[in-house]
């Protein structure tokens, strides 16, 4: 019997009864040295693949931001003169940090899969006139215009993977509910979610935060909290809810609260702890070809 997955239901929702500045550390992932070690070789691997493989720059919109760049797989690595499958990859940043070109880190591991890589950029938190929603908004348009360019750009938009990291994780699980509600044509050719090292439920960093740090108010941080949308708007393909054993105590029970939401869902979810990653370093798991994030790809992209 499936059971819905009511927020008053789920056993991973509370976060804890701290003072504000102990809640804020656990969402902090740049005040760990490992992690700012891990976080500046993802980016140099990134800049890397973005000098090597030149990647083709497709605009999406007139602001300046609205732009995707695409790596594309060598011709050996196609099946015959069928164009390559689609991953389209959400960046994160906090919502305020980042371009397509510090967070190609996965344009390898891509390559070696066959499948085209599109990473999109979109607007930044702190710019001014900028709300939370605008951003989903503009990852969702990110997505209607890749796929309505597959076929110029010779890509394969029905077999399309959507993943994203960090706050990128909460834009791709965000975008996907909004394409629910007005059916986006772009759904037919989904085939897998990866979720990496998401926040799901924005209201304790608003209770850690306040409006004026956080960036949102109240009723946003309700709104925009996919993590609470989840019966209501439920995904039609399997998630991979993945998270790092070594990452804070509140990275990992946002995402336990997601899996076990997404789970009673019709198309299912998977739970994918990765042993001793923590938030930036997990995104390496993707390289290894045995990586449980990249078979979950894999096994729909085929």
């Amino acid at each position: 019997m499936t059971i819905a997955a009511s927020p008053a239901l789920n056993p991973h929702l509370a976060w804890p009864a701290l003072p504000a500045g102990e809640l804020a550390a656990r969402y902090d992932n740049n005040a760990d040295e490992r992690n700012r070690r891990d976080l500046q070789a993802l980016r140099e691997r990134a800049l890397q693949a973005h000098a090597t493989r030149s990647p083709t720059r497709h605009r999406f919109g007139v602001a300046g931001w609205a732009v995707f760049d695409l790596y594309r797989p060598p011709p050996s690595a196609s099946r015959g003169s069928a164009p390559p499958p689609l991953l389209v990859f959400v960046h994160g940043g906090r919502w305020r940090l980042n371009t397509s070109r510090e967070t190609a880190y996965w344009a390898e591991a891509a390559r070696a899969e066959g499948w085209a890589l599109a990473v999109l950029n979109q607007p930044k938190l702190n710019e001014p006139e900028v709300r939370l929603s605008a951003i989903v908004d503009a990852v969702e348009h990110g997505l209607d215009a890749v796929c309505a360019l597959a076929p110029t750009l010779e890509v394969d938009a029905g077999r399309l993977g959507l993943a994203g990291h960090s706050s990128g994780a909460h834009l791709a699980l965000a975008a996907t509910q909004a394409a629910v509600a007005r059916k986006a044509a772009w759904l037919r050719g989904l085939r897998r979610l990866l979720l990496v090292s998401g926040l799901y439920d924005l209201r304790p960093l608003l209770a850690a935060h306040g409006e004026a740090d956080a960036g949102f108010t109240a009723a946003e941080a309700q709104s925009m909290s996919p993590l609470l949308q989840a019966e209501a708007r439920p995904l039609p393909v399997p998630a991979m809810v993945a998270v790092g054993e070594q990452e804070t105590s509140e990275f990992v029970r946002q995402s336990r609260a997601l899996h076990w939401a997404l789970a009673r869902g019709p198309a299912g979810a998977v739970w994918q702890p990765v042993p001793g990653a923590a938030h930036f370093d997990i995104a390496d798991d993707f390289d290894t070809p045995a990586s449980p994030l990249r078979g979950f790809l894999r096994e729909g992209l085929r």
